[in-house]
């Protein structure tokens, strides 16, 4: 059960996220639509729930009454998006949902056509491999492949997110921005040292910047996690505009100067030729 650490995550969330959104409409006096809140807060916790669920154990995870749980769910299987088991009579979520953001999911494309070169790149280099793209001030991982040729590996969970400064992909999108935007994200976020070797300095990251854009990949040599060393190169669109980076992640312990090379190198040639 999720229980009071879910709760512990997704309630500042939502309430950070709600603060920012609807700073605009509070001062217009909109009031926030409670039954939405609840309906969506049902659908959440069935989704990270991720089994069928009794409804005592949902109404513990939302904190909601069982009638008033009730009522919701009936609607929500009325309207296709929830099943009950005849039989234990758990709840869960139907594909409708899952078939209705897929199709309006604007990066779906971008993960399509690019999983197969991390599949390839993975099975080559014998690595883990990683999409992401930049949101605001951080990098959403869309996919991601573990090595099936190692014991020892690193992978990224898909829809994690990571900060910017402190990540190869990160680096590879600030080093793309103007100085001036740059100058803004370096007044607005804090350079949060992830480990010890994570750049908290702006004139020591923008040093590093200068040098990622000259070279067209960046490292994060152990900035943003202990033990972990990624080499991230760009996927631009024919205008030559840098929509998504692709990322090569070792276990440090078989990081080595050789071994950079090599796997810089190859992936530098494969993904060349790319655009989307």
């Amino acid at each position: 059960m999720l229980g009071p650490i879910f709760f512990a995550i997704l309630v500042p969330l939502a309430q950070k996220h709600e603060r920012s959104v609807f700073s605009s409409l509070n001062e217009k006096k909109v009031k926030i639509n409670q039954s939405v809140q609840k309906t969506f807060l049902i659908i959440e916790t069935l989704h990270a729930y991720a089994r069928p669920i009794s409804l005592l154990d949902l109404s513990l995870q939302t904190n909601l009454p069982k009638a008033t749980l009730s009522r919701f769910l009936y609607t929500l299987m009325t309207l296709g998006y929830v099943e009950q088991d005849s039989e234990t009579l758990f709840y869960t979520l139907t594909n409708k949902l899952r078939h209705l953001t897929q199709e309006t999911d604007p990066n779906q494309r971008l993960i399509e056509q690019l999983h197969p070169l991390l599949f390839h790149l993975s099975t080559t280099l014998m690595e883990a491999t990683s999409l992401s793209i930049r949101d605001n001030t951080e990098i959403v991982y869309l996919d991601s492949l573990d090595s099936q040729e190692r014991l020892l590996t690193v992978t990224q969970k898909i829809g994690k997110r990571a900060p910017l400064y402190c990540t190869g992909a990160g680096k590879m999108f600030l080093a793309e921005i103007s100085e001036q935007q740059l100058n803004d994200y370096l007044a607005t976020t804090a350079l949060v040292p992830l480990t010890q070797n994570t750049l908290t300095e702006p004139l020591a990251l923008k040093k590093e910047l200068k040098k990622i854009k000259e070279q067209q990949f960046a490292l994060d040599q152990e900035e943003c996690e202990l033990g972990v060393f990624c080499i991230a190169l760009p996927i631009r669109n024919q205008q030559n505009k840098l929509l998504a980076t692709v990322s090569i992640s070792l276990p440090t312990i078989r990081v080595s100067q050789k071994r950079i090379e090599e796997v810089l190198s190859y992936a530098q040639k494969e993904i060349q030729s790319i655009f989307v």
